[in-house]
């Protein structure tokens, strides 16, 4: 497993390299896994979890900001290179928790997007068409992104049920 260096948001200090991922984002964020296993979703807590993982090298990643700005983008641009790292070339982001978004996060999203598509990969987003819509259209991402309003849409039209 790659290591990787992840900021403690509550203290502002890091963690070094020689602590693995899993070990790193439980310490920061709550919990993603636990013996190798995903956890309850009302035990998943921090900005961002891997929440599934798919067949087909897809991993499926919760962002848990109500805004998400410049003091998170480059937090989740280590987070999603670290992913892409690992081999997984395929990553669906579920926006749904997500009220605000700025132009800083979506650079990393479209920064991630470029490197998946590098390796053959794609990045899919998912997001409430009815409160995002504007933010997505009026940026033009909506052009560039396959979308998905709810994660079992993504599942069914990317045929990973």
């Amino acid at each position: 497993m790659n290591k990787a260096y992840f900021k403690n948001v509550k203290t502002g200090t890091g963690y070094n390299m020689s602590t693995s991922i899993d070990k790193q984002q439980m310490e920061l964020t709550g919990v993603t896994r636990v013996n190798g296993k995903l956890p309850d979703s009302e035990n998943i807590k921090g900005p961002f979890q891997i929440v599934a993982t798919k067949p087909n090298n897809f991993a499926v990643v919760r962002v848990n900001l109500d805004r998400a700005t410049l003091a998170e983008a480059s937090d989740l641009k280590k987070y999603l290179f670290t992913i892409l790292n690992e081999g997984i070339n395929n990553i669906i982001v579920d926006l749904n928790n997500c009220n605000f978004i700025d132009s800083t996060f979506f650079g990393v999203l479209v920064g991630t997007l470029k490197k998946a598509k590098s390796t053959n990969g794609n990045v899919f987003l998912v997001y409430d068409p009815v409160k995002q819509l504007p933010l997505f259209t009026e940026t033009g991402l909506a052009k560039i992104f396959t979308t998905f309003s709810n994660l079992e849409e993504a599942y069914s039209e990317l045929n990973l049920n």
